[in-house]
């Protein structure tokens, strides 16, 4: 047996559906929902990808050969500055030290190739103070926020330059 929607008001009735195409409709309005939705994170992590490749042919060559490579992003949240530090490091021998300002916040991500033997945690730790935040992680890949956007660039720079030294 099907059921039916009525209404009282004249105009709303000649919204008059079937309750079983009511919930077909929305079943597929939320399979395709969730298929756009997988189709626009793919999208972004290609264009993470793809500015990660930027950063990285922009990297200046360290010692020992490798690259360290630095930006700071305008908008961009942790997930994206890890998936830009992926794309950075991935190809090997190399180091990313990124931060990004977006709605107030700061956030830094520090990450390194497997290949390399490096403890990025003390470079976080040294910087933490300028963006007044919190963070930590693995020695091969480190995350924090903070409260202070303004503290990011020279947060970057203060960790490129600890990093180097700890490469030398």
């Amino acid at each position: 047996m099907t059921q039916k929607l009525y209404y009282d008001d004249p105009y709303l009735r000649s919204f008059t559906a079937e309750v079983l195409s009511v919930a077909g409709a929305v079943e597929r309005l939320h399979v395709e929902r969730a298929r756009l939705h997988r189709r626009l994170e793919s999208v972004r992590l290609e264009l993470a990808v793809r500015e990660g490749e930027r950063i990285r042919a922009g990297a200046e060559a360290g010692p020992g050969g490798v690259l360290l490579a630095r930006a700071v992003l305008e908008d961009r949240d942790a997930a994206w500055l890890a998936a830009v530090a992926g794309a950075v490091t991935a190809p090997g021998k190399a180091v990313a030290v990124l931060g990004a300002r977006s709605e107030g916040r700061a956030q830094l991500c520090f990450a390194r190739s497997a290949d390399l033997d490096l403890d990025l945690r003390p470079a976080l730790t040294e910087v933490l103070p300028r963006i007044g935040g919190k963070g930590g992680g693995r020695p091969q890949a480190v995350q924090a926020g903070g409260s202070d956007p303004e503290g990011v660039a020279p947060a970057v720079e203060a960790a490129a330059t600890r990093i180097r030294a700890l490469l030398a």
